[in-house]
């Protein structure tokens, strides 16, 4: 997170969902009702810590300023017949502003239990070095597999 090392102090990321803000279509003459995509929902991240960090509290408590987040991790890949045929890097870079100050659950014995929720504005995932997706809600960009879906659109508005 904005170059400071959590490593080990994350138990459970859960990165952005997705989702299209669909717009409904009828018009006279057609025998139904459409939807179509009408841009993207908001999106969002939790993060569960496994142990308090000062700098990590410290971050979940100031709203106003966005912060770079990157979770790696390392995806196996199987064959049926010969066992496990690769290891690949996924990459999932996220931008945005926590929105709580988490609580703190301490239990006897055990890590304190403290998650962090994130509003989301820009989100990037890759898989062994190819972009799955890329999403700037604040730069107009939507890219799918390398494929700039808003181009046209950014064009249109001059941007």
């Amino acid at each position: 997170m904005d170059e400071t090392n959590f490593f080990g102090a994350i138990e459970e990321a859960n990165l952005p969902e997705v989702k299209a803000v669909e717009s409904e279509h009828k018009s006279l003459g057609m025998i139904g009702k459409v939807e179509f995509p009408a841009g993207i929902d908001k999106m969002e991240c939790k993060i569960k810590w496994n142990s308090l960090s000062e700098s990590a509290m410290a971050y979940s408590a100031d709203f106003y300023t966005p912060r770079t987040i990157m979770i790696r991790s390392s995806l196996e890949k199987y064959d049926a017949n010969l066992g496990r045929v690769a290891q690949v890097p996924v990459v999932a870079t996220i931008r945005g502003q926590f929105k709580k100050l988490p609580g703190i659950a301490f239990k006897q014995q055990d890590n304190p239990d403290m998650d962090s929720d994130i509003t989301v504005t820009a989100y990037n995932l890759m898989v062994n070095g190819v972009e799955i997706v890329d999403i700037d809600v604040l730069a107009q960009v939507y890219r799918v597999y390398g494929v700039d879906l808003m181009l046209q659109y950014r064009n249109n508005l001059g941007i």
